[in-house]
């Protein structure tokens, strides 16, 4: 018993290491008008391998359901969602205000 407990705490501490995992929410900021600009930029003070974006309050009226969430990598942006070199910009109804707050997680 002691040598598998000993085993899962240093997987346990070799995986947090290995993968660091930051949360966060922002509110949209786009209006919906397309005369408006529709993108909006995160900082996060690095470059993620992956951010996945979830809105908590997606409304019908945009024809996308009650739930919106998208997945950007480091080499393959979502439609609305790509990572930068500090963080990950969205823009449309991943930066539409009525469907926010948006909430994030993103791997280092």
């Amino acid at each position: 018993d002691n040598v598998l407990a000993d085993r899962l705490t240093a997987n346990e501490t070799l995986t947090a290491q290995k993968c660091e995992i930051y949360c966060g929410s922002y509110a949209g900021n786009w209006s919906g008008n397309s005369n408006d600009p529709s993108t909006q930029t995160i900082t996060l003070g690095f470059q993620a391998k992956a951010v996945v974006i979830s809105s908590s309050n997606a409304n019908s009226v945009s024809g996308y359901g009650a739930t919106l969430a998208h997945i950007a990598l480091e080499d393959a942006a979502s439609p609305y969602v790509s990572i930068t070199s500090t963080g990950f910009q969205v823009s449309s109804y991943m930066n539409f205000s009525a469907n926010g707050p948006f909430r994030y997680v993103a791997l280092k």
